[in-house]
């Protein structure tokens, strides 16, 4: 899921001022807050570099990520600035994978070339000048790949993935979840077509999904019962196979949309193992997206009329001892069959003998 994020004044202040050679700026707090890229504190340079790293724990919160803007160069007219990533284990995962996600725009709104290392950090006592050092002998072109978190590899992951599902399904990192009882009862239930859509919401903070019957029977019905401030899941049965749309309207926050995102294959996987057949997933960003065509099974053409005309009009039997009476008829009511399933497919009631108002029930 790729998604641009904003970077605010005092920001661009702080790095256009450290480029000049006068600046004594070491390093540069950044958060996340409501989609934009902020400033948070600033560190001058100390003694050395190697107590300026030090120096910098003081900006890691033990449960929330950010970034650091750290100049390795000391002064001078081009600084070198590394990105350090802290992704510590004990963050909410909705907003791990929300810093995975903007470690890539935020490169790209100051130029690829701003930043000549990544360093991912996790732990407190590894932002040290040592470990930093240790981390370049990553040599040769692998060295940013090196330094992804588990849920940035799980985002770039996802960005690279064809458009294919069978192969998105074997891309994809699964993330993991758990699932209530409560969704076993419903997904046994929707098995049994006791209810044509199900709906499955995920709680961020046990990382729990759950499940609700709805009564929608067609995409343009559920279309207009989405939930447009929160991510959600919606099983929505197609003959006796099951179409799995995710919906993530523009009210949706991004923490819950990259959550969503990347429980995805978990909640495939717990399906499959109950026994529902999933022909097709399908990511909604607007409502008018959900469509008949977007659910449509590839493998299973669409119904026509004209073919409803002629299963519902059989050709009669004519046996071997028939009479050449008996044989006519039968000839006649077989075309009379044809031309009826042709007329309907075509929308020609007045062949029909239907007239030109038809009341379909």
């Amino acid at each position: 899921m790729q998604q641009n994020f904003a970077m605010d004044k005092a920001l661009r202040h702080e790095l256009n001022a450290s480029k000049t050679a006068e600046n004594n700026i070491r390093a540069i707090k950044v958060l996340i807050q409501k989609e934009t890229l902020m400033a948070e504190g600033v560190m001058e340079s100390g003694s050395s570099l190697e107590t300026d790293f030090e120096g910098c724990q003081s900006f890691l919160d033990p449960d929330a990520p950010c970034y650091v803007l750290l100049r390795v160069d000391g002064s001078g007219s081009t600084p070198q600035w590394v990105l350090v990533a802290w992704v510590p284990d004990k963050a909410p995962p909705k907003l791990k994978l929300l810093y995975a996600a903007a470690r890539d725009c935020l490169r790209g709104q100051l130029g690829n070339a701003f930043f000549v290392r990544d360093f991912f950090v996790s732990e407190k006592k590894d932002m040290n000048y040592h470990t930093w050092k240790d981390s370049l002998r990553v040599n040769g072109d692998d060295w940013q790949a090196a330094a992804l978190s588990p849920e940035e590899s799980l985002v770039r992951e996802e960005q690279c993935a064809t458009r294919n599902e069978s192969v998105q399904q074997l891309c994809i990192p699964q993330m993991p979840v758990a699932f209530h009882q409560n969704l076993l009862e419903q997904v046994k239930a929707f098995k049994n077509k006791e209810f044509p859509t199900l709906m499955m919401r995920l709680d961020d903070k046990t990382q729990t999904f759950t499940g609700n019957k709805m009564s929608a029977q067609t995409p343009s019905e559920l279309a207009r019962r989405l939930d447009v401030n929160e991510p959600r899941y919606y099983m929505l049965r197609q003959r006796d196979k099951a179409c799995l749309v995710m919906s993530s309207l523009e009210g949706s926050t991004l923490p819950a949309k990259f959550l969503y995102a990347a429980c995805k294959n978990s909640l495939v996987a717990f399906l499959k193992s109950q026994g529902v057949n999933i022909y097709k997933t399908v990511d909604i960003r607007k409502a008018e997206d959900l469509t008949d065509a977007a659910i449509q099974d590839e493998a299973l053409p669409p119904l026509s009329v004209g073919q409803v005309f002629s299963h519902a009009v059989p050709r009669p039997p004519v046996s071997s001892g028939a009479s050449g009476e008996d044989r006519d008829r039968a000839r006649s009511a077989g075309q009379r069959s044809a031309v009826a399933a042709k007329a309907a497919a075509a929308g020609d009631w007045e062949a029909l003998g239907l007239g030109g108002d038809v009341e379909f029930l």
